[in-house]
């Protein structure tokens, strides 16, 4: 399963099986997976809306973006985004490669979480 993008009617983030070659569970949806929360968590804030299906986004750019978002969100699940690296993430921005956000230091809370 890897996250996907739907684009039947707007533009969904899914888990999509390319076995199945169908899509199981949305972002919105309520799950107890650490991945799917953390996708989640981390594009709620730029869904245009939300409907049974789950999150949607209203055009493919906004869409690809959260996509980004969602998978850098889930690769960095021990070390979550700042609020800054997350709204440049939300425009745009595309972190250097090797870039991962910043370690907690021992004993503070990091800023975003």
């Amino acid at each position: 399963m890897r996250l996907d993008i739907d684009d039947r009617d707007f533009f969904y983030i899914g888990w999509y099986d390319p076995e199945d070659g169908d899509f199981g569970a949305y972002l919105g949806d309520k799950l107890k997976d650490p991945e799917h929360n953390a996708a989640e968590e981390a594009v709620k804030d730029s869904a245009h809306g939300k409907d049974a299906r789950g999150l949607y986004w209203e055009t493919k750019r906004a869409a690809n973006s959260a996509l980004r978002l969602a998978r850098t969100a889930i690769a960095n699940l021990e070390r979550p985004m700042p609020e800054w690296a997350k709204t440049a993430a939300a425009e745009g921005w595309k972190p250097p490669r090797g870039w991962m956000p910043p370690a907690p230091h021992k004993g503070e809370e990091q800023e975003g979480t």
